[in-house]
């Protein structure tokens, strides 16, 4: 079954900054960081890392402060840090559009993601220490061109994290969730940390029957 990876974000940028340039084809394109504050239906942000190409920026002018629209896909990639592999987590932008500061915007609709994919990694499931409220952690692994993967980190809460939790290795998913940026400190150390993860808002499992049938069509 093809996967899916689509992606929506509306916020304000913050800041931006030149991320590098490729030498690919005839000429050098220009791949901009832009770093992207997008509200939440709370009073808190999520602070989005946003990769994009100069190409898509002719109609949308990159300033500080401007509200965009960016549809793309969320790719991730391993690096090494003091000899340790880190993952990280990013969108990819395939559209940039500039709206205007008036613009009627849906709160719902400022931050929405669609995967499907397959479960990479044993699930892990606890409780919330105030409220006792279930969550499962899930890595989700999305096919990409060129025999590429992303692997993407969620988080599900309550009914879907008791769903997600009886899931294993192996197994097919489809969710809808938001991109979230999540600040933490670690044991130990005394300075802060930001993970990026996929919050879940509904989950659904591909059946076995499903999968056979969208196998044998490709």
């Amino acid at each position: 079954m093809k996967c899916i990876n689509n992606l929506k974000l509306i916020g304000t940028v913050s800041d931006y900054q030149l991320a590098f340039t490729s030498d690919k084809g005839s000429c050098n394109e220009k791949f901009y960081n832009i770093i992207l504050n997008v509200p939440r239906l709370s009073d808190n942000s999520d602070t989005i890392s946003v990769m994009c190409s100069e190409k898509l920026l002719f109609d949308a002018k990159l300033e500080v402060g401007k509200t965009i629209r960016v549809d793309g896909k969320i790719y991730t990639h391993n690096y090494l840090h003091n000899g340790k592999s880190h993952l990280s987590i990013y969108a990819y932008a395939y559209d940039v559009t500039e709206l205007p500061d008036d613009a009627e915007i849906d709160p719902k609709e400022r931050n929405t993601v669609e995967l499907s994919g397959v479960i990479c990694r044993d699930t892990h499931s606890r409780k919330t220490a105030k409220t006792f409220r279930s969550i499962t952690d899930m890595m989700i692994a999305v096919d990409r061109s060129y025999n590429k993967k992303d692997y993407i980190p969620c988080i599900a809460w309550g009914h879907n994290a008791t769903l997600a939790g009886k899931r294993k290795v192996g197994d097919r998913v489809k969710l809808i969730g938001r991109f979230q940026s999540r600040v933490y400190r670690k044991k130990g150390i005394n300075h802060d940390f930001t993970a990026y993860e996929i919050s879940v808002i509904d989950l659904t499992v591909i059946p076995e029957e499903e999968k056979s049938v969208a196998a044998a069509s490709e």
